[in-house]
């Protein structure tokens, strides 16, 4: 459901009251599309959604973008009863199309379906060693005509692997001039973190696309179990008009923070980062214009953050370079 949607407190609280609110990832769901391991539950997802399109449409949108996305009202036997396309909707509209979802589902016959179990081995978890930092994005200030998608926030969980920290921490008695970021961490950054998120997911660049990130570290102090790092960078990524399927796009920008080390544990104890850039492209938000992007950046430790993974790190095909990634040209 988009954001807006989801900060109406009339939706909200007919959703609470009527329905069992479920978050899935297409790119999990959609195994032609996007080359991710058959499931049970992409084998009882993709039927269902197949019958939705078909039966609420729009038919075009599914010969444009050939995806299964979008919002769902549906019973546990795979009966749909409402689709619509994941964009931002009148609240009143939509909260009218839910009514008219539940109503026909309680008028209709359903089948009673045995209760399934938990599949083992398909949920996702990050490995304990992993340090997790939130990564919020936001058009600021807003040009003219932006939609409400626009004006929202975008979110996702940035990884800094156990590696990385033991690299950090190993450094921390070097001269300050000597200390380095590590390149996995910069280029995990730059490519994949350091963009537009708002309003759709921004697409990320490729290793030999990244033509500037000079990062600089120092150690602050060392108290104890904690090391202090502080750090600052400007970065500068391009792909031109053809080059991938993504499209050409554009970010220019600089980001400052700093973060604790736990000796001890090797994780990220604290996180604070904050940047501004200005982007266009390889996403669908403010079509053909550039505009200016803030980043935010704070550590995550909650239930949540142990269990969702990025988004880049969860499409098979961008995975193993989301864990490891370079950087070629500068």
């Amino acid at each position: 459901m988009s954001r807006a949607l989801l900060n109406n407190a009339e939706i909200v609280d007919f959703v609470k009251a009527n329905l069992i609110p479920v978050s899935a990832a297409v790119e999990q769901l959609q195994p032609s599309r996007y080359r991710t391991r058959e499931s049970e539950q992409s084998k009882w997802f993709l039927p269902m959604a197949q019958k939705a399109m078909k039966e609420f449409g729009p038919a075009e949108f599914w010969k444009v973008f050939k995806t299964y996305q979008g919002l769902y009202v549906v019973g546990a036997d795979g009966t749909p009863y409402m689709y619509k396309i994941g964009v931002a909707y009148d609240p009143e509209y939509f909260v009218d199309a839910l009514k008219a979802a539940v109503a026909k589902f309680r008028s209709s016959p359903h089948q009673k379906i045995a209760e399934i179990a938990p599949v083992e081995g398909t949920g996702f978890r990050v490995d304990p060693s992993t340090s997790v930092v939130q990564v919020f994005s936001r058009i600021v200030p807003l040009p003219s005509g932006a939609t409400i998608s626009e004006r929202s926030v975008g979110r996702d969980y940035m990884w800094i692997t156990k590696d990385e920290v033991s690299e950090l921490l190993a450094q921390r008695s070097r001269a300050p001039q000597a200390i380095v970021l590590p390149p996995t961490m910069v280029a995990r950054m730059v490519r994949f973190h350091l963009l537009n998120h708002v309003g759709n997911i921004m697409r990320p660049f490729g290793e030999n696309q990244v033509k500037k990130a000079e990062f600089k570290i120092v150690r602050v102090v060392e108290r104890g179990d904690i090391v202090t790092f502080s750090f600052n960078g400007i970065f500068s990524s391009f792909c031109p008009k053809g080059a991938d399927d993504a499209g050409e796009g554009s970010v220019d920008g600089n980001i400052a923070g700093e973060f604790d080390i736990s000796k001890a544990e090797k994780k990220i104890a604290r996180f604070r980062a904050y940047g501004e850039a200005l982007a266009g492209g390889r996403n669908d938000s403010l079509k053909g214009r550039m505009y200016p992007v803030v980043f935010a950046a704070v550590e995550a430790k909650d239930r949540i953050s142990q269990s969702v993974i990025p988004f880049w790190a969860s499409v098979p095909s961008i995975a193993p370079t989301y864990e490891k990634p370079r950087i070629t040209s500068k």
